[in-house]
């Protein structure tokens, strides 16, 4: 959906002109970051909290009293309920992709913009971790869900949807049934199905699995192990007990934990598990205790609270390290001291060149899973138990500059995401290609994005690493992995998308063959033709459209005047006032009265989506239900 304002713009609007307008906005978070306490507005613009507060006083009243029209924000609180249960950051993210927003817009300004507005809001936000969950806020609290499915999950490793939904209910007394609980939870980042038909979750970003734990307990002494042995070990143990597992559930859950690997039915871990690391003090052995990274590092820096700032900085307590202005800030002391006791530690650390054991541990895991988004690996690393937290790779780039250790692997920036990649792979050129190439075509083939990146860049590039790389983005999508087709759900322009839309607008629904005959009309598309079957799994995924077998339709419905040009608008009024078509001269005669430019005409007749040639000279509207026998209708076949 084009609307014709974005919500920021028309929130604005709302709040008039003047310089009171854009202090309101950022309090409110009508400018999409959310909003901000009253001394923190004035401290960015130089104003006292109080007179921050009579701006925003005024602003309110004034809403309230006129109570406007906004449309805009009326469609965006009925996408966000048609989507919910869902991750806020996704919502988010599909709200720019349907541009009724400009950018990343907070759901906390839509929040604060109902209340000012008196608009019934059937939504909530709810933070979970560090991760914020939208939901009907008339279901148990989101959080109580989750909470609870993580402590069965750290009593039993793994759940089911009914065994959470029964724990809630013992709880609260609001709506919960089988179906709420899994929307809810599959909104967590860390939340992986088993069995999907049966109920069966685990989630990955626990910080403590049982089962994982058992698992890896026994491949210590039994590596590799058959699935039914492995299951009949950890039925043994009294702390499993009660808990009966499936064996399609357990191999699938050996398939997906990490330092695990299935061979049809043996369970074997990669690399192998010391028992020194996992066995406790049954049965004669003796654990060996083993520093978390944090704690190696902080030793290595020594006792104090010197050793305290140059962690700080270096980012050894896995914030990620900061810089002199800030620590120094943060701790009352001037950058200079700051630098004075940073230079100090590094001077120490490079003259000993200290053994660290588990930071080695450390970059080894890292390159193993490289390339992957950051986040994903530092989870990962906390449920390796190699950090107590979670740790950002940025600390150990750091710590490997100062103990002389190879760094085999980078990180880059993309957008907001975080990729680890190896150092000669150009991630960034890679993903700045993808993104160019699905502004064109609006999908594309890895083998595609290879051939562009060949052409700017001489470094190591292969199908292989392109994939890795691009799935690492949080809006890549598969079309067809086998034949490598995705697409990027997040491109800030997508042209076959925005063709579609148009044609969706006059024509909806409508058959395949006459989508893509519209769509593939521009010249622009000449030479692009993926299957059919990539297609309509392009429509399939596409936000806010709905596919019944070969059928196309838009939900909600696009209105045409947000999607057509004024030109198109003026064709779509002609036609339809004489029966969907005339000749190519009388159609031309009548946009010509019309103050129509005539080059304009004669573009829009060769490339618009929304128009078809049924004969020669004989024009309508696509989906008009003239006769296709003769129409330049087609599409690739699978």
């Amino acid at each position: 959906m084009h609307p014709r304002l974005t919500l920021e713009r028309e929130l604005l609007d709302l709040l008039g002109t003047g310089r009171g307008a854009p202090i309101a906005a950022r309090y409110y978070g009508f400018d999409g970051l959310g909003g901000a306490t009253l001394q923190t507005v004035g401290d960015e613009i130089g104003l006292t909290r109080e007179r921050v507060r009579q701006i925003v006083t005024a602003a309110s009243l004034g809403l309230t009293t006129r109570r406007t029209v906004s449309p805009t924000f009326d469609r965006t609180i009925a996408f966000v309920v048609d989507r919910m249960p869902a991750a806020a950051g996704k919502i988010e993210a599909e709200l720019r992709s349907q541009r009724l927003t400009s950018g990343l817009f907070r759901l906390e300004g839509v929040i604060k913009a109902a209340e000012l507005l008196g608009r019934c809001l059937p939504f909530s936000i709810s933070e979970v971790g560090e991760e914020r969950l939208v939901h009907p806020p008339n279901i148990p609290s989101v959080d109580t869900i989750v909470r609870i499915a993580r402590r069965v999950i750290a009593r039993w490793g793994m759940a089911t949807l009914s065994n959470v939904r029964a724990e809630v209910r013992r709880v609260e007394s609001g709506v919960c049934d089988r179906k709420l609980v899994g929307r809810v939870l599959a909104c967590l980042g860390g939340f992986h199905w088993l069995d999907q038909s049966a109920g069966w979750f685990w989630l990955s970003d626990s910080c403590n699995n049982p089962l994982l734990n058992n698992i890896r307990e026994i491949l210590s002494v039994a590596n590799p192990i058959h699935i039914l042995e492995l299951r009949a070990s950890i039925g043994r143990d009294y702390r499993m007990k009660g808990l009966s597992t499936p064996k399609r559930v357990l191999l699938e859950f050996c398939r997906q934990a990490p330092g695990l690997r299935v061979e049809d039915e043996t369970v074997k871990a990669e690399p192998g598990v010391s028992s020194d690391d996992v066995l406790g003090q049954a049965g004669g052995i003796i654990k060996r205790s083993k520093l978390t990274l944090e704690r190696e590092l902080h030793e290595l820096l020594g006792t104090g609270r010197n050793a305290l700032i140059a962690a700080r900085y270096y980012g050894f307590d896995g914030r990620g390290g900061g810089s002199l202005q800030a620590v120094g800030n943060e701790l009352g002391v001037t950058r200079e001291r700051i630098r004075q006791i940073v230079a100090a530690a590094s001077k120490s650390l490079g003259i000993r060149r200290p053994v660290s054991p588990t930071l080695d541990r450390t970059i080894a895991f890292v390159v193993d899973r490289a390339p992957a988004r950051a986040e994903k690996i530092e989870a990962d690393l906390q449920f390796q138990r190699l950090t107590s937290g979670l740790f950002r790779l940025e600390g150990v780039i750091k710590a490997a500059e100062l103990l002389g250790r190879r760094l085999p692997f980078s990180i880059t920036g993309v957008r907001e995401e975080r990729l680890i990649h190896a150092p000669d792979i150009p991630v960034d050129t890679i993903v700045r290609i993808a993104r160019r190439l699905i502004s064109r075509w609006g999908m594309a083939t890895l083998s595609a994005v290879v051939a562009e990146v060949r052409k700017v860049d001489s470094g190591v590039c292969d199908r292989e690493h392109v994939g890795r790389a691009l799935t690492c983005l949080a809006d890549f999508r598969w079309l067809d992995q086998s034949a490598d087709w995705f697409w990027l759900l997040d491109n800030s322009n997508n042209a076959v998308l925005n063709r579609l839309r148009k044609i969706l607008s006059v024509a909806n629904p409508i058959h395949i063959s006459e989508l893509w005959a519209g769509i593939s009309r521009d010249v622009r598309m000449k030479g692009f033709s993926p299957p059919k079957s990539v297609i309509l799994e392009f429509c399939r995924q596409a936000p806010g459209l709905r596919l019944d077998d070969e059928t196309v339709r838009a939900e909600p419905v696009i209105n045409s005047d947000e999607v057509l040009s004024g030109t198109e608008k003026d064709i779509v009024h002609r036609l339809s006032e004489n029966g969907g078509s005339l000749t190519r001269s009388e159609l031309k005669s009548v946009c010509l009265e019309m103050g129509v430019n005539r080059r304009t005409f004669y573009l829009n007749l060769v490339r618009s989506p929304i128009i078809s040639r049924y004969r020669e000279g004989l024009y309508g509207l696509i989906g008009s239900g003239l006769s296709s026998s003769s129409a330049e209708i087609g599409v690739p076949s699978s």
